[in-house]
């Protein structure tokens, strides 16, 4: 009970703190215009100052797994919101020096629409074109996120990690 008490207390006080210093930030930070420019100013700022985010530079996959941790700590976004955010965070705010991953960036093949429909739900298109695996890893990888609940038949398995091994295999 005390626990309980405790950590809502602490969260309240928090959620306050982080409030006020995301409102005297917001008038300094100038966020680059986009799709998530409002969702960032009006969802992430009722916990954190904006220049806590605009000075990170992280990759999509970064982004991606830090919006979903803040989900997770009750950041309020549905997965169109989601997407949209990490978007634009990995455009904006990626690491120095790189480039966004081009739309629409994976090759033409079987296995592509399995991809787009399964994978990049929760991953972005540069997680899957970065990593070069083994067709067995490929295997290992799609059968891990079978488990975590990626929409992949049976019947699909083969096309899907022919396709990733054909195109994301091991560099030579």
């Amino acid at each position: 009970m005390k626990w309980t008490i405790g950590r809502g207390f602490l969260w309240i006080w928090t959620t306050i703190a982080m409030t006020a210093m995301a409102f005297a930030a917001v008038q300094e930070v100038k966020l680059p215009e986009g799709a998530g420019k409002k969702l960032l100013e009006d969802k992430c700022t009722a916990c954190h100052d904006l220049s806590l985010v605009t000075e990170k530079r992280a990759s999509r996959d970064a982004w991606a797994e830090t919006v979903q941790m803040m989900k997770l700590s009750g950041a309020d976004l549905n997965d169109a919101e989601t997407t949209t955010l990490v978007d634009y965070l990995a455009a904006n705010l990626g690491p120095a020096g790189s480039a966004p991953a081009a739309a629409g960036g994976l090759p033409a093949g079987d296995g592509k629409n399995i991809v787009e429909g399964a994978c990049t739900s929760c991953h972005g298109v540069d997680y899957i074109t970065d990593a070069h695996y083994s067709k067995d890893q490929w295997t290992e990888v799609v059968e891990r996120m079978k488990l975590s609940g990626a929409a992949v038949q049976d019947s699909e398995m083969p096309a899907l990690v022919d396709y990733l091994t054909k195109n994301f295999g091991p560099r030579q």
